[in-house]
C-alpha cells in the first residue's frame, strides 16, 4: 500500500500542471485577442482628411457667380467717342483757319479708318474678355455645384444669397453653359429640406426656372425637369 502521503503530493502536482496548462491556453487566447493594454494601433494618415470647407471661401464663390458684366464694350466705346469728339474739333479748326479742302478731306478719311480700325480692336478684346469672364465663371460655378450636395455647405449657400445670384444670372441672357450650372446648382440644392423650403418659396425664381422648358438644350431641360420633380412643382 503506498502511503497516504505520497498520493497526496500527486494530486497536488496533477494540479498544478492543470493550473499551468489553463493559464498557457489563456495567455495564448489574450495573445490573439489582443490584450486591452496593448497599443493600439497609429491611425492612417492618408484617411485623416477634414472635409470641412471655409464658409469665407463659398462666400467668395457665390460673389464670383454675378453676372457677367460690360465694363470692357463701355470702355472701348468711350475711347471710340472721345477719338470722334477730337476729330470734329479739329475739323472745326481746320475749317476756321481756311485749311486747304483736299488736304482735309485727306485727313478725315484717314481718321475714320482710325476709328473703325479702333471700334475693331475693341470688338475682339471685349470678345476675348468675355470668353475668359466665361471659363473662369464656369470654374467657380462648377466647384458650388459641387458642394451643393452637402446639406451645410448648401444651407450657407442659401444663407448668404446665392439664390438671388442665380436669379439674376437666369433673368438675363447667358450662355447655355452658365445657364445649365444655375440650374444645376439649383437642382443639388432642392435636394436638402430646409433650401428647398427657401426655393418653393420664391414664386419668381419658380417662374424662371420652368421658363427654363422651352429652351432647345438637353441639359438645361434635365436640370430644370428634375427641380420641378424634387419640388414637387
Amino acid at each position: 500500500m503506498a502511503p497516504e502521503g505520497g498520493e497526496e503530493q500527486q494530486r497536488e502536482g496533477g494540479e498544478e500542471q492543470h493550473r499551468e496548462e489553463e493559464e498557457e491556453e489563456g495567455e495564448v487566447g489574450e495573445d490573439h485577442d489582443a490584450p486591452a493594454h496593448y497599443p493600439s494601433a497609429p491611425l492612417d494618415e492618408l484617411f485623416d482628411i477634414s472635409t470641412t470647407v471655409d464658409p469665407s471661401y463659398i462666400i467668395s464663390l457665390i460673389r464670383k457667380l454675378l453676372p457677367m458684366g460690360t465694363g470692357t464694350r463701355d470702355h472701348c466705346d468711350g475711347v471710340v467717342d472721345g477719338a470722334s469728339r477730337v476729330q470734329s474739333s479739329s475739323n472745326d479748326h481746320m475749317e476756321a483757319s481756311g485749311y486747304d479742302n483736299e488736304n482735309a478731306a485727306d485727313t478725315v478719311k484717314q481718321s475714320a479708318c482710325q476709328e473703325g480700325e479702333m471700334e475693331n480692336s475693341c470688338d475682339r478684346n471685349r470678345q476675348q474678355k468675355i470668353s475668359a469672364e466665361e471659363e473662369v465663371w464656369e470654374e467657380y460655378g462648377c466647384v458650388l455645384w459641387d458642394l451643393a450636395t452637402s446639406r451645410t455647405h448648401a444651407e450657407l449657400m442659401v444663407e448668404n444669397l446665392i439664390l438671388e445670384v442665380l436669379l439674376a444670372n437666369l433673368m438675363v441672357s447667358q450662355p447655355v453653359r452658365v445657364t445649365e450650372i444655375c440650374l444645376g446648382i439649383i437642382g443639388n440644392l432642392v435636394c436638402h429640406e430646409v433650401p428647398m423650403k427657401v426655393i418653393v418659396s420664391r414664386s419668381e425664381l419658380i417662374e424662371i426656372i420652368m421658363e427654363q422648358l422651352f429652351l432647345d438644350d438637353t441639359e438645361c431641360l434635365i436640370e430644370a425637369c428634375s427641380i420641378l420633380s424634387i419640388a414637387n412643382i
